[in-house]
């Protein structure tokens, strides 16, 4: 399953005529059904989406547009990520970890990463949303001194086969949310990753919890790689901007690492298929 053909509950009818309609309806289900509503706002939703659960979630997603609240619609990022969906998009992508994966894409940021980890007392890695655990079986291979290496992500049906799979004793997947799961785990010496979008995924909050949690367990580093919105500004902008149709987010990651006490280390951008990338390699100490 490509991204292309994933169905995200946080989309609206492109068509205005129908936009109004598929939100009209919406407004009198949730008036009807309120506890209906509240629950779909809280991604309490089916396996699949129907048509009855867009149109409970149409003004949820409508109002967050309105007021700018974009936040709000985290827990709908929350529940497609733990779906059938993202273990379908998750299989897909190990014909796309060829492609992006590589010295000039991708795998850029293993040389300074390797640099920042070998610099100071490092003992593991921990991958946010680590997917099909592609990359974190490659940095196992690259980064031999790390003592573990931890993949996080909401699909149970995938960590059950990364499990299956993991040939090298260090590498474990963990079922798990990463804004609760790191503020219980994580130790000084840890380093964060994401790959290819995840923290897009997060409200601002969020993520700015996270790097200040782990900029007081230092040394710490944080290495990201995600996309942003052309003409978005990661150092100076102040909040955070929704970039696509999907309403995932542009978040100001350097001003944000730099405010938690992080010092970037490396940073790069990248284009290629259509999107513009973000990487970055930051430390705490």
């Amino acid at each position: 399953m490509s991204i292309a053909e994933i169905h995200f509950p946080t989309m609206l009818p492109s068509d205005p005529l129908r936009r109004r309609l598929l939100v009209g309806a919406g407004r009198l289900a949730r008036r009807v059904f309120p506890e209906q509503a509240e629950r779909a706002a809280r991604g309490e939703l089916p396996g699949e989406l129907g048509l009855w659960q867009r149109v409970l979630l149409a003004p949820t997603v409508d109002d967050a547009e309105r007021s700018g609240d974009l936040a709000a619609l985290a827990p709908l990022h929350r529940w497609l990520w733990s779906s059938g969906q993202a273990h379908a998009f998750h299989e897909e992508a190990r014909e796309r970890f060829s492609r992006w994966w590589r010295a000039d894409r991708h795998a850029a940021i293993v040389g300074p990463l390797r640099e920042a980890l070998e610099a100071g007392r490092f003992s593991t890695l921990c991958e946010v949303g680590t997917g099909n655990g592609l990359v974190l079986t490659a940095l196992a291979a690259q980064l031999p001194f790390l003592r573990r290496l931890v993949g996080l992500d909401l699909s149970e049906a995938q960590m059950a086969r990364n499990r299956a799979e993991a040939k090298d004793p260090r590498l474990s997947f963990e079922v798990a949310d990463a804004a609760v799961w790191l503020p219980a785990h994580a130790e000084p010496g840890w380093a964060v990753l994401t790959n290819a979008g995840v923290f897009e995924y997060f409200a601002q909050a969020q993520v700015a919890a996270l790097f200040e949690g782990l900029a007081a367990r230092s040394p710490s580093c944080v290495a990201l790689i995600e996309p942003l919105a052309e003409g978005f500004d990661p150092e100076r902008a102040v909040a955070s901007r929704p970039y696509n149709a999907e309403k995932s987010f542009s978040h100001p990651y350097v001003a944000m690492l730099q405010s938690a006490g992080f010092r970037v280390r490396w940073r790069a951008e990248q284009r290629f298929d259509g999107v513009r990338w973000l990487l970055v390699v930051a430390t705490a100490s």
